[in-house]
């Protein structure tokens, strides 16, 4: 008996190992080596991820020459860890971007919403967010910016809000029905809870951002809402309110949350800045935007403006906090520097960028901004104190 048990021991076949290590390379290869050398290849290296892995399975499930206990156990083992880690892992290396693609959304005039590679422009998904929400497409379009947070990505479409999967484009949830405009979702945080604000018509709302539940609305006079929200240090909100034409001005409102929920209050209206389409920047204790086609600022204690100057048309400004300047773009394209002071207006440059109606915001990355328009598009470097 017992030479008969060495006999069929010494006689077993050896375990067949060089299939499963070449395949296990050639995952690696095609996954984590073949993206960084072709930076365009993420999918390809997604896709050639999966087959390699499949084919480990099939070589160890029917060419390893293991004992069928061990081959159906590592099977289970597997299946169990995948389990167990898609309940742990970020969302975009559960629902299957393998945690290597780096998605891009956008949001067009017509309220497509399209995830995009940002390494080669391949398409992930699109949505129709006009027809999943039954809202017609405003007069001058959709213009709401895209809005990312954990896993979703959140669109408004003329007042109503609606978050897709980030991974799959799938709906996840719908805001309340109703509203109007062409304002984008912005994310605060008021006493600890981060909420969504959305200024749509005469109606603003907050909503939470993991299920879209109504946490607070405040009505105000109807019109057309373009316009961002602002917060204040304190954490009031300040929310602007006009029409097709021209901005009817600014409203700070107080929210709380209570022990029965949330409370707005408001503390004023001011007449002082009244944005139409141009975005306004709160800055030591001031809102800096425009007044129509003019520059103004008001002190945030009351509303009361502090001073008037400097025609721009409808043009755009960002924020330079650390310089305390306001980064001006005109709706001629030209840029100019204004000191972002409660004291008095004053411009400290200016001079011609790009040609041609400019509606756009600036945008700055680093030390490069970037300015354009339905014309053309420039770069500036910006120098850096040292």
């Amino acid at each position: 008996m017992t030479t008969n048990h060495a006999n069929d021991a010494t006689s077993r076949k050896p375990l067949r190992l060089w299939p499963g290590v070449v395949a296990a390379a050639l995952i690696v290869l095609l996954s984590f080596v073949g993206p960084l050398i072709v930076p365009g290849a993420a999918l390809v290296g997604i896709l050639g991820g999966m087959v390699g892995g499949l084919a480990v399975v099939v070589w160890w499930v029917f060419f390893s020459r293991a004992p069928w206990s061990e081959r159906l156990g590592a099977i289970v083992l597997m299946v169990v860890a995948l389990l167990a880690t898609s309940r742990v892992v970020h969302e975009s290396i559960a629902n299957g971007m393998m945690g290597m693609m780096l998605p891009f959304y956008t949001m067009g005039g017509t309220g497509i919403v399209n995830a995009l590679d940002a390494d080669d422009g391949v398409l992930l998904w699109s949505r129709n967010a006009a027809a999943d929400t039954g809202k017609a497409v405003p007069d001058w379009g959709v213009a709401s910016s895209p809005l990312v947070i954990d896993d979703l990505v959140i669109v408004a479409v003329a007042g109503e809000l609606v978050a897709y999967d980030v991974a799959t484009g799938s709906p996840r949830w719908f805001g309340p029905e109703g509203g109007g405009g062409y304002s984008s979702p912005h994310l605060v945080t008021i006493d600890q809870a981060p909420q969504i604000v959305l200024l749509r018509g005469g109606r603003t709302i907050s909503v939470a951002p993991a299920d879209g539940t109504l946490l607070w609305d405040h009505t105000w006079q109807p019109g057309v809402s373009i316009v961002q929200p602002a917060v204040t240090v304190g954490g009031d909100v300040l929310i602007a309110a006009g029409d097709g034409m021209a901005g009817a001005g600014i409203r700070r409102l107080a929210v709380a949350r209570g022990p029965e929920g949330w409370t707005v209050e408001e503390r004023w209206t001011s007449r002082g800045l009244k944005p139409y389409f141009n975005d306004f920047v709160v800055h030591k204790g001031h809102a800096f935007g425009f007044d129509g086609s003019i520059l103004a600022s008001i002190d945030l204690a009351d509303g009361t403006r502090t001073w008037k100057g400097g025609r721009y048309g409808h043009g755009q400004l960002v924020l330079l906090p650390d310089q305390d300047v306001l980064l001006v773009l005109s709706e001629q394209g030209e840029l100019a520097l204004v000191k972002a002071a409660p004291d008095q207006f004053t411009e400290l440059a200016r001079f011609p960028a790009i040609e041609g109606k400019t509606w756009n915001h600036p945008v700055l990355v680093g030390d490069v901004l970037l300015v354009r328009n339905g014309e053309e598009m420039a770069a500036f470097r910006l120098s850096l104190v040292d």
